[in-house]
């Protein structure tokens, strides 16, 4: 079963931590049977850039989805607060995904805003990701009620 998966490109994303997960995210879904499919990184979209329509395309191919929204910008306001915001990726493709009527897991980043696909209103269930989570944060009982193979 295909399964679009929304994620940062390593390039974009912040951590080494949250490289070493996303990798272990996708093995995951391998050993699990299903075939994630990653823009510039695995399947279909391998050899393509992202445009709207080929993200359409390919999400209509696909049973399901899964948004890894790690935060990607990560600023202050002018008081000193951090504010974390994901992709806009993330947000287009969660929003395609609900237009598709496609089941969805979103696992956002601790502390990332509440906003679009990681809004925590939308009634949408949003699996928290720890900051700095390893790869074994899979295994564990926070992680397992949403994705126990």
């Amino acid at each position: 079963m295909r399964v679009f998966v929304s994620a940062p490109l390593d390039k974009n994303i912040v951590t080494p931590s949250q490289v070493k997960l996303k990798a272990a995210i996708v093995k995951k879904f391998v050993e699990a049977g299903l075939d994630p499919l990653l823009f510039n990184l695995r399947g279909m979209p391998l050899q393509v850039a992202w445009t709207f329509d080929r993200a359409d395309k390919i999400m209509s191919q696909c049973r399901g989805a899964a948004i890894l929204a790690f935060a990607r910008h990560r600023y202050q306001t002018a008081s000193g607060q951090p504010v974390m915001v994901a992709s806009e990726y993330n947000h287009y493709e969660g929003a395609l995904a609900n237009s598709r009527k496609l089941p969805v897991l979103i696992l956002a980043e601790e502390g990332v805003e509440d906003r679009g696909a990681t809004n925590r209103g939308s009634g949408e269930s949003i699996v928290p990701v720890p900051p700095n989570a390893k790869p074994a944060w899979l295994k564990s009982k926070e992680f397992k009620p949403y994705f126990d193979d």
